[in-house]
C-alpha cells in the first residue's frame, strides 16, 4: 500500500474512533433532553408533616464577606425553626469567619488542622459534632451561595417518598457578566435541566455536586464521610452507587451561587472543577466499568462512562479533532477510505451546538446574551484550554479559594 494511502487510511480509523465515540456522548445527550421536554411531573400533592430535622452545614474558608447573605437566607427558610439549624465550619480562618458566623445565629466549628486542609475535612469534622438524634438530614451549602425559601419542605417530601440522598438544583446567579459566565451559566442549565433532572426520572444514576445535597443520618452511619479530596461530593456518589443507593434530583429547589467576575479568578475555579473531575474519572471510571460487567450491574457501566463523557468541552474537541482528521484523511489519500467521515464530522458539530443553544433558549434570550454570544468561540477556546490543561495539573488537596472580588455586592443584593 502506499505511503499516502496507508496514512490516509490511519487518520480516517482515527476520526471514525473519536466521531463514533462522540456521536454516541452526544446521541445520550440529546435522548435526555427529549425526555426532559417531553416529560411532565405530576403535581406536588400536599405538604407532608415537617418532620424531617435538618442540620444545614456551611462550610467556610476565609467567608467572612459572604457569609451574611447565606446566613440571611437560611434564617428566611420557610420550615419550622425548631426543625433546622445552621452549622458553620470556620476551617482554617484567618479573618473573622467565627465571629460573622455566631452573629448570623449559626453554630460555629472551629477548626485548625493545617496539615489537614479542603471541605472534606470541614465536613467530616461537622458530623462527628453534629448532635445525630437531634437531626436526621445532612443538607450541605457552601458559603458563597443562596438558597430558596422552601427548600427544606421539598427535601421533607422527597424524604417521606422515600429518598435518602437528594441533590438540589444548582444554578449560576450572574449569567450576563461576561461570554465566559454565560456558557458556564448554559452549561449548568444543560446539566441540571437535561441531564440530572432525566437521569433521575429514569432511575439512572446522579452525582452529588456539593452544595446543595442532602443525606440521610442513616446513609452517614452505612457509609461514613471519608472523602478528602477535591472531588468529596463525586467520589462519595461513587460510594453510594455502589452500595445501590439512588441519588434523586430535586429541580423544584435551587441553590443560587455567582460566578466570578475576574476572568482570573474564574479560571482557579474551573481549573479547580476540572482537575478534581478529570483525576476521579482517570482513577475509578474504567474500574467502575469493568466491575460493572463482571457483576452484570448496569448502573456502575453507566456511572463509569458518566465520568468519562461529562466534560463538554472534552466533547467539543474529541468532535472538532475527529473532523480535522477526516478532512486531513480525505485531502492526503488519493481514494478516501471512507468519503463520508468529513460529513459526518459537521453533522454531530452541527447536532453539539443545537444541543448549546437549546440550553440557551432555556435559559432565555437576550440582547445581552446575544452579543455575549458573538464572544463565543473565544470563551470555548479558553474552557477548552482549562479543561485540557488540568488533565496535566497535579491533584492538589486543600482549600482552594477562589476569590470573590465583585461578587459581594450583587449576593447581598439578592439576600435582602
Amino acid at each position: 500500500m502506499p505511503l499516502m494511502a496507508l496514512l490516509g487510511l490511519l487518520l480516517a480509523l482515527a476520526s471514525l474512533s473519536m466521531l463514533l465515540a462522540g456521536a454516541v456522548i452526544l446521541g445520550q445527550a440529546w435522548f435526555l433532553a427529549l425526555v426532559a421536554l417531553l416529560h411532565r411531573a405530576p403535581r406536588a400533592s400536599e405538604h407532608p408533616p415537617t418532620d424531617h430535622t435538618f442540620a444545614v452545614v456551611i462550610p467556610a474558608h476565609n467567608e467572612a464577606a459572604g457569609l451574611p447573605a447565606i446566613l440571611r437566607t437560611c434564617n428566611r427558610l420557610d420550615y419550622p425553626r425548631d426543625r433546622f439549624a445552621v452549622y458553620v465550619v470556620a476551617d482554617n480562618c484567618a479573618d473573622d469567619t467565627a465571629a460573622i458566623a455566631r452573629a448570623g445565629g449559626a453554630v460555629c466549628f472551629e477548626r485548625r488542622e493545617p496539615d489537614r486542609l479542603g471541605k472534606g475535612y470541614a465536613l467530616e469534622h461537622a458530623i462527628h459534632r453534629i448532635d445525630w438524634n437531634r437531626h436526621d438530614v445532612l443538607l450541605v451549602l457552601d458559603a458563597d451561595c443562596l438558597i430558596d425559601p422552601p427548600a427544606l419542605r421539598e427535601l421533607n417530601r422527597e424524604l417521606h417518598a422515600g429518598a435518602r440522598a437528594l441533590q438540589v438544583n444548582n444554578t449560576v446567579s450572574n449569567p450576563d457578566t461576561s461570554a465566559l459566565s454565560l456558557l458556564l451559566a448554559v452549561g449548568n442549565l444543560l446539566e441540571n435541566d437535561f441531564f440530572y433532572a432525566p437521569r433521575s426520572v429514569l432511575g439512572w444514576p446522579v452525582l452529588l455536586r456539593g452544595t446543595g445535597m442532602a443525606l440521610h443520618r442513616d446513609l452517614l452511619r452505612r457509609f461514613p464521610w471519608k472523602s478528602f479530596s477535591l472531588t468529596e461530593d463525586l467520589e462519595y456518589s461513587v460510594i453510594l452507587v455502589r452500595a445501590g443507593v439512588s441519588v434523586r434530583f430535586v429541580p423544584r429547589v435551587a441553590v443560587r451561587s455567582p460566578l466570578p467576575i475576574a476572568t482570573a479568578a474564574l479560571d482557579v475555579q474551573r481549573s479547580r472543577w476540572a482537575r478534581g473531575n478529570l483525576r476521579l474519572a482517570r482513577r475509578e471510571a474504567w474500574r467502575l466499568i469493568l466491575e460493572g460487567l463482571s457483576t452484570r450491574r448496569w448502573r456502575l457501566i453507566d456511572l463509569g462512562a458518566l465520568l468519562l463523557a461529562s466534560s463538554r468541552p472534552l466533547l467539543a474537541v474529541l468532535l472538532l479533532l475527529g473532523t480535522a482528521l477526516a478532512l486531513a484523511g480525505t485531502l492526503i489519500a488519493a481514494a478516501p477510505i471512507l468519503p463520508a467521515l468529513p460529513m459526518i464530522g459537521a453533522l454531530l458539530l452541527l447536532l453539539f451546538a443545537g444541543y448549546i443553544f437549546l440550553g440557551l433558549l432555556r435559559l432565555g434570550i437576550t440582547r445581552r446574551r446575544l452579543a455575549l454570544c458573538c464572544q463565543a468561540p473565544g470563551a470555548i477556546l479558553r474552557l477548552t484550554a482549562i479543561t485540557l490543561a488540568a488533565l496535566l495539573g497535579r491533584d492538589r488537596r486543600g482549600w482552594e479559594r477562589t476569590p470573590r472580588t465583585g461578587t459581594q455586592k450583587a449576593r447581598r443584593r439578592i439576600a435582602r
